[in-house]
This record gives structure tokens, C-alpha cells and sequence, in this order.
């Protein structure tokens, strides 16, 4: 475990997490409050997690961050054992700001149960989720009480879940579509998110909301209106896929004094973009 003011980079580990002698929980690597250290990040780890069976109730979790500030988490493989009712997630965000969750695999190796979750992000602010690989979970990536600052959620692939993204009432996770794509450089017009939604999905995209400003706040832009590109079945009140556009939406913070801030340095990514986000409507 990291805690504190440290600096701390967790690099190349093989760790297997198993319940043992009435063990309470179990968590393969966990950093907790860590708002004020300058560099973590958790890169190239392999996490195995499971638990007794005389103990299904318990929380688990391949990699916890909670009460963090400016974390990568990059490049890890978490697989987790599912039991019973098991409450675990492979990668926890909890109250954390600025984070990179990038280019992880986390898949499951038992039925998936009610309370599973890929990538579970909760109270968390100006994350970055992207290239991330998804299989055999429950919920693929699910957000609980996420808040309105803007955040990107780009090239994730979800396979073999429940459900494979899903929000709860509560969650904002802003509009995921640019005019520019911020990995590949240069200006991409009706650039959209990437993410796949591949296939053994009952439930592609599942937001519980009942207020359409939170869906319009969170659309998402797609090529095609199929799959992988959009999930098959979206379970929302509202629509919150879709290709067409029909005014400019700010990113909250770009948007200043009334004016566009038309070049913004997005700084955990070390690349500067062109911030227009698109507000989509009703279309292809």
C-alpha cells in the first residue's frame, strides 16, 4: 500500500491476492491518499486476485486509488475470481482527480456476478479512461456519482458482460466526441470516441437517469449505428447515441469570461488540442 505525501512508482509485479485466514478483504495493489505527491504510477503489473469461498461478501479489488491526485495506472492485467455475490472491481477509483487509467486488460475468470465491475469509477474528477480491454465482468465499466468536469472516454473495448458501461442516476461524464483527435494529432472533423462495444453483451449501455440534461451532458458520438461502434442495446430513457450535431458544446473550464479558449494544453496527456465539443442531437 502507498498513502501519504509519496512519490511512488509500482512497476513490473506479479501478485496473486487471495483470501486467507478470515481475511477481510483483499486489494492487489492499493494507493490511498495521496493528494499531494507529484508522480504516481502503477505500470506493467500483473494482478491475480481471488478469495475464499467461505468468504464470498467480502470487497476486492485488483487496484485501488482512492483520495489521489495525478495517478497513472498503465499497462496492468488484473484478472479476478468471481464468487457468489462477490463485490469486486479490477481497477477502483474512488475520489480521485487527474488520473490516466490507460491501455489495462481486466477480464474474469468465473461467472460473472451482480456486484462485478471491469473499472469502477466513483466521486472522481478530470480522469482519463482510454485503450482500455474489458472481458467476462459483470459490468464492464461502471460509474457511480461521477462528476460534470469534462474527462475523456476513448478506445475502451468491452466484451462478454451483463452490461458493458454503465452510469447510475447520479453521473455526468461529459459529451465524448471532438473535432479533434488528441491521440493521433492533427484535425479530425466528426472525430468520435472509439470505443467498441464487441460482442456477448446483453446490455451495451445501460445510464439510469431520469434528467435528459445529465444524457446530453454525457453523449456519444459514433461512425455507425451498430455495433462495435454503438452497443446494440442501450437501455436509456433518452437518446445518447447518435451521429449527428447540431451546435458546439464547451468543455466546462474552456469556456471563459464568454469567449472560446480555442487552444487548450490538455496537460495529463502532454499534447495540446482543439477543445470544440460537439453537443449531438437526434441523427445518423
Amino acid at each position: 500500500m502507498v498513502s501519504n505525501k509519496l512519490n511512488a512508482i509500482v512497476l513490473d509485479n506479479k501478485i496473486w491476492a487471495k483470501s486467507v485466514n478470515n481475511a477481510a478483504a483483499v486489494n492487489g495493489i492499493q494507493i490511498v491518499s495521496c493528494n499531494n505527491a507529484t508522480k504516481l504510477e502503477l505500470n506493467l503489473n500483473i494482478i491475480k486476485y481471488s478469495l475464499n469461498n467461505n468468504f464470498p461478501n467480502n470487497s476486492y479489488y485488483g487496484i485501488r486509488v482512492n483520495g489521489c491526485n495525478r495517478i497513472k495506472v498503465l499497462n496492468n492485467n488484473v484478472e479476478t475470481g468471481q464468487y457468489l455475490n462477490l463485490n469486486t472491481n479490477g481497477i477502483r477509483l474512488s475520489q480521485t482527480t487527474n488520473a490516466i487509467v490507460k491501455d489495462n486488460t481486466v477480464y474474469g475468470t468465473g461467472v460473472p456476478k451482480e456486484n462485478t465491475s471491469g473499472i469502477y469509477v466513483t466521486s472522481s474528477s478530470n480522469w482519463q479512461i482510454c485503450y482500455n480491454h474489458l472481458s467476462k465482468i459483470r459490468k464492464g465499466v461502471e460509474f457511480y456519482s461521477a462528476s460534470p468536469s469534462p474527462k475523456r472516454f476513448s478506445h475502451n473495448d468491452m466484451t462478454d458482460h451483463t452490461v458493458g458501461l454503465e452510469l447510475d442516476p447520479s453521473s455526468v461524464i461529459g459529451v465524448q466526441y471532438s473535432l479533434t483527435n488528441p491521440f493521433a494529432g492533427g484535425s479530425v472533423l466528426k472525430y468520435t470516441m472509439g470505443n467498441q462495444w464487441v460482442s456477448g453483451l446483453t446490455v451495451g449501455a445501460r445510464f439510469l437517469t431520469e434528467n435528459q440534461q445529465q444524457v446530453d451532458d454525457s453523449f456519444f458520438g459514433v461512425n455507425q449505428n451498430s455495433q462495435p461502434d454503438r452497443p446494440d442495446v442501450i437501455e436509456c430513457k433518452f437518446k445518447w447515441f447518435g451521429g449527428g450535431y447540431t451546435e458546439f458544446y464547451p468543455c466546462n473550464d474552456l469556456f471563459m469570461n464568454g469567449k472560446w479558449k480555442e487552444n487548450y494544453s490538455e496537460i495529463l496527456l502532454g499534447i495540446n488540442w482543439h477543445c470544440r465539443i460537439i453537443r449531438l442531437r437526434a441523427g445518423g
